[in-house]
């Protein structure tokens, strides 16, 4: 397990989008903390080793389509222990 402390103020557009936060609801909550001169900071826990395994295939044989990503995060029962337990 990997965690990062985050400086949320700074990589406000990497820090949501890395965390499939929506930048305005983002905006929205940070807001208050924004305007009064604190600092915001995130821990940011990533599972190195993950059991699980996805898959990436072609949609089709146009390179221009976008393929087909199942990244069937926490299938493997491991995983999500180490992370619960991390």
């Amino acid at each position: 397990m990997q965690y990062t402390l985050v400086n949320a103020d700074v990589t406000v557009p990497m820090f949501a989008a890395a965390h499939n936060i929506k930048l305005n609801e983002w905006e929205k909550y940070s807001a208050p903390y924004r305007k009064s001169g604190k600092s915001i900071f995130g821990i940011a826990m990533v599972l190195g080793l993950p059991r699980s395994r996805g898959q990436v295939r072609l949609r089709s044989s146009n390179p221009l389509d976008k393929p087909i990503i199942d990244a069937n995060y926490f299938s493997h029962p491991d995983d999500m222990k180490i992370f619960v337990d991390g």
